[in-house]
């Protein structure tokens, strides 16, 4: 009954958010911290122009001039190692992605592929961004960013395996109504292992269970409703009183994200400022 509820309850929000249009000029909602490893990172919400203050080559994992989050690499060195073990053997293909050149591979896909949306992300909308992100291939390439990855040995491994470590896949089969992008058996993300072992008893998509959980949005307001609030580190929620301070904290009117009810009662209340 718990599991169904929350379904229900992701569902809605994701509803909301597909429906928005997408596009250089569509209304982001901009995340307030993107070391935070629950972000929903999507077409609606943007990471601007984030660059995580941990990055780390990854040289010593045969991948030169490849970065990820120094708190994800003992984790992706032991699934590498194990991967290996188990006659699974993986190459990083991409890791860390910067906005700068993130544009630049969507500029490239968006001039060839009418439909590139549906496989490549905008910049500051790309989870390759946050620095947790990776997408993974075979030993002899052969299947390397495409489906049949799934079907190989390291693809199947990852499928099973992944979790145990605080990776998940981001873009299942047959979920791109959910998820928006592809069939990408090839990217993971790191969540971290406890949220990875809870994602999988839920039967959620990484989506879907993202969407249960705060996400720090600069400022918000509840749709209807006059008041605005600036968001914590914590996830909790101030309502500014007035103009004045609203002002004086060097906030845009254009950054207040308005949610629905659903979501804004996953914020908890603090005191007013």
């Amino acid at each position: 009954m718990r599991k169904a509820a929350i379904l229900v309850f992701a569902s809605l929000i994701l509803f909301i958010n597909l429906q928005e249009p997408s596009g250089e000029n569509f209304f982001a909602k901009i995340l307030r911290d993107g070391d935070y490893f629950l972000n929903i990172v999507n077409k609606q919400n943007s990471l601007d122009r984030y660059r995580p203050s941990d990055l780390l080559e990854l040289s010593y994992l045969d991948a030169r001039g490849k970065y990820i989050r120094g708190t994800v690499y003992e984790s992706l060195k032991l699934l590498i190692s194990d991967a290996k073990k188990s006659g699974a053997p993986i190459k990083i293909i991409s890791a860390y992605r910067s906005y700068e050149r993130q544009k630049s591979i969507f500029a490239f896909w968006s001039g060839r592929e009418k439909d590139a949306d549906r496989f490549s992300a905008e910049a500051g909308h790309s989870e390759h961004q946050l620095g947790t992100t990776l997408d993974f291939g075979s030993e002899d390439g052969s299947s390397d960013l495409r489906e049949i990855f799934g079907d190989t040995p390291t693809g199947k491994w990852l499928a099973e395996n992944s979790w145990k470590y605080g990776f998940v896949m981001s873009y299942p089969k047959g979920k791109a109504e959910i998820t928006g992008y592809i069939y990408e058996p090839w990217h993971f993300r790191y969540i971290g292992i406890e949220e990875a072992r809870a994602w999988r008893e839920s039967g959620l998509t990484l989506s879907e269970y993202l969407a249960t959980k705060p996400q720090y949005y600069r400022l918000i307001q509840l749709n209807g409703d006059y008041k605005v609030y600036s968001v914590d580190a914590g996830g909790t929620k101030h309502w500014i009183r007035t103009q004045e301070t609203f002002l004086s904290l060097g906030y845009n009117w254009d950054d207040v994200v308005v949610v629905g009810a659903e979501e804004f009662a996953i914020y908890s209340e603090g005191e007013p400022i």
